[in-house]
Parts: C-alpha cells; sequence; structure tokens
C-alpha cells in the first residue's frame, strides 16, 4: 500500500494515505477525496485489499521495486535485484540535482515492444549504474553492499544537498507550498496515531528528520 500511494507524495503523507486505507479497508483517491491521490490508486488499493498480488496490479518499474523491497526487507534473492529510482536517485546518477520538470520528462516509463513485451531500457539503464557503483564499494570494503543499498544511502545524502540548496536560495511559492504540506502531513499522522496506533507513542515523525519508521 505504501508503494501504491508513494507517487509524487511525501514520505510522511504516503504513511498516512496507508495507514488510512489499511484501517478502513476503502481505497482513497480521485476528484473530492481530498487526497493527492488519483483515481487510479484508489483502484489499485482497493484490488490489493481484496487480495491481489502487487504484480498484478502496479505498473511501472519504480513502484514495483518499492513494492518488491518493502516485502522482502530487500531483495528476495540475488537474482531478483531491485533499485528504486525516482528524482533523487535519478539525480544521484546524473550526477546533479534535477528539478521535478526535469525528472518527470526523463524516459524512464516503460515501454512496448512490437511483439507487445514490455521493457524498461531507461530505467534498467540507471539501476545497472547502481549495480556497478555497488560493486565497487563492495571490492574497496571487502564485504557485499547491495545496489539498493546504494541508492538508499546516497538518497538521503542527495536529499538534504537539495534541501540545503533549497535553503540557501530561498524557499519558492512552490516550495513552500510544499512545506506547509510536509507540516500538515506531520500534524495529520500524529493525530491518526493518537487515536488508532497509540504504541507508537511519542516516537519522532518518521523522516522528518530521516529517522526509520516505526
Amino acid at each position: 500500500m505504501l508503494a501504491v500511494y508513494s507517487p509524487q507524495q511525501g514520505w510522511v503523507a504516503n504513511l498516512l494515505l496507508a495507514a488510512q486505507v489499511l484501517r478502513t479497508r476503502v481505497g482513497i483517491g480521485g476528484a473530492g477525496s481530498g487526497a493527492f491521490a488519483s483515481t487510479a490508486q484508489k483502484q489499485a488499493a482497493d484490488r490489493l485489499l481484496a487480495g491481489e498480488r502487487y504484480e498484478q496490479v502496479l505498473s511501472g518499474p519504480k513502484v514495483l521495486a518499492f513494492a518488491h523491497l518493502i516485502e522482502h526487507n530487500g531483495n528476495r534473492s540475488p537474482e531478483h535485484s531491485h533499485v528504486v529510482v525516482d528524482r533523487h536517485a535519478l539525480s544521484v546518477a546524473h550526477g546533479t540535482a534535477l528539478s521535478v520538470a526535469q525528472y518527470n520528462t526523463a524516459p524512464l516509463r516503460a515501454a512496448q515492444r512490437r511483439n507487445g513485451s514490455i521493457h524498461h531500457r531507461h530505467y534498467d539503464h540507471v539501476v545497472a549504474l547502481y549495480h556497478q557503483a555497488a560493486a565497487e564499494i563492495s571490492r574497496r570494503r571487502g564485504q557485499p553492499v547491495t545496489a539498493y543499498q546504494m541508492q538508499a544511502v546516497t538518497w538521503l545524502v542527495r536529499r538534504r544537498l537539495t534541501q540545503a540548496a533549497q535553503r540557501e536560495r530561498g524557499m519558492s511559492a512552490l516550495d513552500k507550498g510544499r512545506e506547509q504540506a510536509r507540516i500538515n502531513a506531520e500534524i495529520a499522522w500524529r493525530r491518526f496515531c493518537v487515536t488508532h496506533l497509540p504504541q507508537l507513542g511519542d516516537l519522532p515523525v518518521p523522516g522528518a528528520s530521516y529517522q526509520p519508521a516505526a
């Protein structure tokens, strides 16, 4: 469910939507839902709630990889190696911070071959770069580092650098809107936890200071 609601979503808002859906057993999304989620996401959530496997429900290599890594707490096996390539991960591979517009125009979506099969050539190329980097770090350290671990660590660093640059140049109207949305999501998450997840107690809001999710 986290994978379903992850696209274009802040982490705390992602947690909140997934938790609300799992509590009510009804998908959220579309016009009038009051959430930044599409009708397609609502339909996907309802299909998952009905018992379908995410491999049959989700489309797109990023969300499928995210779901796989959540389910297996990593890769199911070395032969099933996944990397989640979002804007920050693509920025790392590209060597410079990419804007939302640049990421949205990157050719990472699936394409259909003439025979009807699906391929993700550009996405897979970025994944291969993370595998190469992980192999090099593994060689230097003398212990194995996976591609998804490489992506996760560099993602955090890239996000911190992006936020630092944002503070240095000053907040645009869009930046301010996103920051307010993050604050609102944190408040809503805390309220949700008080009522429905009291066992979380006073744990930090996950993601606010790069804390692990509880």
